[in-house]
């Protein structure tokens, strides 16, 4: 029972982040981190395919609903990242780490390589579909993957900065 209240921390610490403090880092009005596809990335490796799909829906449009913009792009967007990760995640994780139904893919259980290749590859994929939709055109597809890679880039940054923060606090 502790597990999810814990989660459920998580989740409402990974919206209030996005609408308070991400949403407000902006660099020069183009790079803008969302940091709330930390939840989505740390969620234990076991969980229903079907759960994680709805979890990043909910997850993405509470940041849409109280963020201001539009309704639907980050709900789409973290709906898409939600459905892929299992995939992703079965491709750069260990044997051993599958059998451990409470594991959590993260620095320490994937190396640091597996967790960023891991990680990025769902935040880019996020980042491109919401850029596509925002833009709802292919006109400037070029630029749209462009600003996709570097907000996830940036993105990243945030993520690797929230599992050191994880690891030194477990460590002590």
């Amino acid at each position: 029972m502790s597990s999810y209240i814990k989660y459920i921390g998580w989740f409402a610490l990974a919206v209030i982040s996005q609408v308070l403090l991400f949403n407000n880092i902006s660099l020069l009005n183009y790079i803008v981190p969302f940091g709330f596809l930390w939840f989505i990335i740390i969620l234990p490796i076991k969980v229903n395919h079907t759960l994680l799909v709805l979890i990043s829906f909910l997850l993405g449009y509470l940041v849409d609903m109280f963020s201001g913009g539009v309704i639907g792009l980050h709900a789409a967007a973290a709906t898409m990242a939600g459905f892929i990760r299992p995939y992703v995640l079965k491709k750069y994780h260990t044997a051993e780490f599958e059998y451990d139904s409470k594991a959590l893919p993260n620095i320490k259980n994937l190396g640091v390589s597996n967790f960023v290749i891991y990680s990025l590859i769902i935040i880019y994929t996020h980042h491109l579909l919401y850029y596509l939709l925002e833009a709802f055109s292919t006109k400037d597809f070029l630029l749209t993957m462009f600003r996709a890679l570097l907000n996830s880039v940036f993105t990243l940054l945030f993520i690797l900065f929230f599992q050191y923060i994880q690891i030194s606090t477990k460590d002590k």
